[in-house]
C-alpha cells in the first residue's frame, strides 16, 4: 500500500511540473533578453522576411505602431507590413540567413540603445528604448525589454515607394494619350479669327 501511495505522489508531482511547461509553449520563443541587436534581427525576420505584421509591430513602441498605420493610411500597424521590404548593398534582404549575416554594430546607454546593420557597404540604423508596461503586456509581446523607437518604418517607406511608383506606371498606361499634332491644331483653331474659319 505504501508503494502505491508513493507512485501516485510521484505522478502528481510530474504532472504539476509539466503543466507550466505546456503553458510556456504558447509564448513567443524568440527570447532576445537585453540584446538590442537580436531584437532588431527578430523584427526584420518577422516584418520583412515573413511579412507577419502581428509580430513585427509589437517590436516597435506604441508611437511607432501608430505612425506605421498612418503611413499606410490603414487602421492597424500590422497591415503596413504586407509590402515591407529591405534592400542593402544592391540586394534584397528577404531570407533569415541574409538578416542574420548582416554585420552589426550597437551601443547601449541605460534605457536607450543604437543598432546599425550593414551589408554590401550600405547600412540601416535603429534607435531602441526600454519597453513600457503597456508594451510588455501587448498580445504576442516579444520576450525582450527593447522596443524600436526609430528606424522600423524605413522598411515600410521603401515598400510604399515601390508600390506607388508601380501604381503610377499602371495609371499612365491606362490613360488615353493625346498626340502633339492634335493639341497644336486645337490651339491654332482657337486663335483663328471667326471670319477666317471654315463655314464661318
Amino acid at each position: 500500500m505504501l508503494n502505491v501511495t508513493r507512485t501516485r505522489t510521484a505522478l502528481l508531482v510530474t504532472a504539476a511540473l509539466a503543466f507550466p511547461l505546456s503553458l510556456g509553449a504558447c509564448e513567443r520563443t524568440s527570447a532576445a533578453g537585453d540584446n538590442p541587436v537580436k531584437a532588431v534581427r527578430d523584427f526584420l525576420n518577422d516584418g520583412v522576411v515573413d511579412h507577419n505584421g502581428h509580430e513585427a509591430c509589437v517590436y516597435m513602441t506604441t508611437r511607432q505602431q501608430r505612425a506605421g498605420a498612418r503611413l499606410g493610411g490603414l487602421d492597424e500597424c500590422r497591415e503596413a507590413f504586407d509590402l515591407a521590404a529591405l534592400e542593402l548593398g544592391g540586394e534584397t534582404v528577404d531570407t533569415v540567413h541574409k538578416v542574420e549575416a548582416m554585420a552589426a554594430q550597437s551601443s547601449v546607454d541605460g534605457d536607450r540603445a543604437w543598432v546599425r546593420l550593414s551589408r554590401g557597404g550600405e547600412s540601416i540604423e535603429f534607435r531602441l528604448v526600454k519597453a513600457g508596461s503597456h508594451e510588455e503586456e501587448e498580445f504576442l509581446a516579444p520576450r525582450t525589454e527593447w522596443r524600436i523607437a526609430r528606424g522600423g518604418l524605413s522598411v515600410i517607406r521603401g515598400a510604399r515607394s515601390d508600390h506607388a511608383r508601380l501604381e503610377r506606371l499602371r495609371q499612365a498606361a491606362r490613360s488615353p494619350r493625346t498626340s502633339r499634332s492634335t493639341r497644336t491644331a486645337t490651339v491654332v483653331d482657337a486663335k483663328t479669327p471667326a471670319a477666317a474659319r471654315p463655314n464661318a
